[in-house]
């Protein structure tokens, strides 16, 4: 048991309290008794704060649910609107191009891709020796 479980069962207990104010003067007690009075006080302070702060918070649930109603919005999408989901998904209009180059052996290869992205290394290879830009490369 640690000291501050006994304490409390010393100050739970009035006999316990009797005994251990036998021999004290009376201003001391009055003296325990405006403290412990005091923290009482503060106790009560504290519970009643938690209180109203929770009874606006429940408040103001209740009318963002309301909002909600009012506004057809169902909570999966407020949670992906939160999220940085959206709720239409953007795609990306990649345009697909064909492509001619030769390969360091004079191969001449057809490739189909797009103008962003990854491209197979002889493309790049080719790209890199003549120092043109993928775009010359578009058959037409």
């Amino acid at each position: 048991m640690n000291i501050f479980e006994e304490s409390l069962a010393v100050l739970k207990s009035k006999t316990k309290l009797r005994t251990l104010f036998k021999s004290v003067h009376i201003e001391d007690v009055e003296n325990v008794l405006s403290r412990v009075q005091a923290v009482l006080e503060e106790k009560k302070e504290e519970v009643e704060q938690q209180a109203a702060a929770l009874q606006e918070k429940q408040e103001q649930l209740q009318t963002i649910i309301q909002l909600m109603k009012d506004h057809n919005i169902s909570l999966e999408e407020l949670n992906d609107s939160l999220a940085g989901k959206s709720t239409t998904r953007k795609r990306r209009d990649v345009q697909r191009m064909t492509f001619r180059y030769e390969t360091n052996e004079g191969n001449e290869i057809i490739w189909e891709g797009s103008n962003a992205g990854r491209i197979p290394a002889d493309f790049a290879a080719y790209l890199e020796r003549t120092g043109k830009k993928r775009l010359d490369c578009v058959v037409e």
